[in-house]
C-alpha cells in the first residue's frame, strides 16, 4: 500500500491506541509486522490483560 498523501505532500498512518493480546488474539510484534507492512509509521501498543 502506498501511503496517503494529501494536497500533494505524505500523510503518515499513525495509530494512537491498538490493544494485543497473544492469548486470544495478536500479539504485539505480528501486530507491528502488519502495521509496518501496510505503511504505518508509529503506534502505541496497549497489551490487554490476559483475563480480560
Amino acid at each position: 500500500m502506498s501511503p496517503m498523501t494529501m494536497q500533494g505532500r505524505e500523510l503518515p498512518l499513525c495509530d494512537n491506541h491498538a490493544h494485543t493480546n497473544p492469548v486470544i488474539g495478536m500479539g504485539p510484534r505480528e501486530l507491528a509486522r502488519r502495521f509496518k507492512r501496510e505503511g504505518g509509521r508509529f503506534i502505541v501498543i496497549v497489551a490487554l490483560l490476559t483475563w480480560s
